[in-house]
């Protein structure tokens, strides 16, 4: 009798898997990951925003220093050298800034874990931040500055801000 059953069981599992889904289920898990594609894009675009803002309200407020093309990635590397302190502000800003609207964007826009995903928003910044490093170089200070101060502690504090969990954060 048991043996019955069992098969039954197993003969009516093989039917339904060969089934597919009704098309309004179908319809609400599309709708379901465009919300979700949706809401990361708008993670990063606005860290993204803001560091570009302030990237050219810092260009338009401290001058460059005479001969300084950073118009190309090779005019950029050549002419760190010519830069002072005064010309890196604005670029830390942007990035810790950037980071920092970015990740309280993540975690308020974040179903569950707002804290990991902000943090992950700091991750995935300090990946561009360390690819710009490699790609232009700059004073020790800066790099050093820049990646440790602006990225992790910024996604960090942006999902502090928008209500995350201490204690979510692994």
């Amino acid at each position: 009798m048991q043996r019955n059953n069992i098969s039954r069981v197993v003969s009516r599992a093989k039917s339904t898997l060969g089934k597919q889904r009704p098309r309004e289920q179908n319809e609400q898990n599309n709708e379901f990951h465009c919300k979700k594609r949706l809401r990361g894009h708008c993670r990063f675009v606005a860290g993204s925003v803001v560091n570009l803002g302030l990237i050219n309200i810092g260009m338009s407020l401290i001058p460059l220093p005479q001969g300084a093309d950073v118009s190309t990635m090779e005019g950029l590397r050549e002419s760190m050298k010519l830069f002072t302190l005064s010309n890196f502000i604005f670029p830390f800003l942007a990035h810790s800034l950037g980071t920092l609207a970015g990740a309280f964007v993540a975690a308020k826009l974040a179903a569950s874990h707002p804290m990991k995903f902000a943090i992950g928003i700091g991750v995935c910044f300090l990946i561009g931040g360390a690819t710009m490093v490699f790609m232009c170089g700059g004073p020790m200070w800066f790099i050093a500055a820049d990646l440790l101060l602006a990225y992790i502690p910024m996604g960090f504090l942006g999902g502090i801000l928008a209500g995350g969990k201490h204690s979510q954060a692994a």
